[in-house]
């Protein structure tokens, strides 16, 4: 087995268990780019997500001046393959790392032929059709909500047992008051028993 092979082995094991099958190495142009004759070169899962990352840094829309479809558990190695393939023709100032001589753009597909790895290229039309599908709408929740949603059950909870708590307190000072008016009434009927025996004791005393 080559050492190309083992490479290629080792980013296939990688990748096992990413969700979908295709990955995409690109290269991007932009007008800023144009003083220094550069490209941007890069790879990616999704290029619709991934224009929409240019596109917040950039005032004037870049575009995909070439886009092929790779396997994707090999997007990486092609991806490194082609970095260190086109190393010379690296433009770097001070800034990123991944830009390089336009001139690279018609050698891409010989040297991804070299390395024998299988692509597709993907027409303009194409292109213009992956980077404009509307990216799928996640719900984003704030700390604020996180938080809120957190709360409100507790607070509904501890409300519901303040409430039982209210309830039971309420019903036993009823019982107790209940308890209290009896025995209030079973002591005056017995004190007004033995007064009414008093009184009848003293009558006959007297007669």
């Amino acid at each position: 087995m080559s050492h190309k092979s083992r490479e290629q082995q080792y980013y296939i094991r990688k990748d096992i268990g990413k969700k979908g099958t295709i990955g995409y190495v690109y290269v991007r142009k932009h007008p800023s780019y144009d003083d220094f004759d550069a490209c941007k070169l890069g790879s990616t899962k999704n290029i619709n997500a991934r224009d929409r990352q240019y596109v917040t840094g950039e005032v004037t829309r870049g575009h995909f001046a070439l886009v092929l479809e790779v396997p994707l558990n090999l997007m990486k190695y092609v991806d490194r393959r082609l970095k260190e393939y086109f190393k010379e023709y690296s433009v770097t100032i001070d800034g990123g790392v991944e830009f390089y001589s336009k001139s690279i753009i018609p050698l891409i597909k010989s040297c991804l032929k070299d390395c024998g790895i299988k692509f597709k290229k993907i027409h303009k039309k194409d292109i213009d059709a992956l980077v404009v599908t509307p990216m799928p709408k996640r719900r984003v929740y704030s700390l604020r909500t996180k938080a809120r949603n957190n709360i409100v059950p507790l607070r509904d909870k501890a409300l519901k047992k303040r409430t039982e708590l209210e309830a039971k307190r309420k019903k036993k000072i009823g019982d107790l008051t209940v308890e209290l008016v009896f025995m209030d009434f079973i002591r005056y009927w017995f004190f007004y028993r033995v007064f009414l025996l008093t009184l009848l004791i003293e009558f006959r005393g007297e007669y």
